[in-house]
């Protein structure tokens, strides 16, 4: 897959969530301020940004080396990539100065715990759709097992 068709692929994404979100969180947004409610949203966009740039990449790393590199029995480039993906969600915000998303998060009906799940379920489904994506191009491309 080109870099434009991934930029694509990932504004095609994108697009898609932004939708959930909204759904995922539209009975907070009467208790929200504008700019509450667009500081949620940018958070929980951008953590699925986050899941859809760097899982791109490291499913091109995996990608490049499995011409040279054994995988191991259930292991390979899945694996790799959400480990990957939960080191970065462990080390980098999705957005600058995140501390601000704390007190908008309580005002949230469930609070900060749902926030949280919300944005990870939207997480695992950007990851879901991207992997599908680019083990389905893999196959037809390489006609491998992604």
């Amino acid at each position: 897959m080109t870099h434009e068709a991934e930029r694509r692929l990932i504004a095609e994404i994108l697009r898609e969530l932004g939708d959930v979100a909204d759904g995922f969180f539209a009975d907070a947004r009467a208790v929200l301020s504008d700019d509450e409610w667009a500081l949620l949203i940018e958070y929980a966009t951008a953590s699925a940004r986050r899941v859809l740039e760097v899982g791109t990449s490291l499913h091109a790393v995996a990608a490049a080396h499995e011409e040279t590199a054994g995988r191991y029995p259930g292991r390979g480039r899945t694996t790799f990539v959400r480990a990957g993906l939960r080191a970065w969600r462990d080390s980098y915000a999705p957005i600058r100065d995140v501390w601000r998303i704390a007190p908008v998060a309580e005002r949230v009906p469930g609070g900060e715990r749902r926030v949280l799940a919300e944005v990870e379920t939207l997480e695992e489904m950007a990851a879901n759709r991207l992997f599908n994506s680019l083990d389905e191009e893999s196959r037809r491309l390489f006609g491998a097992d992604a």
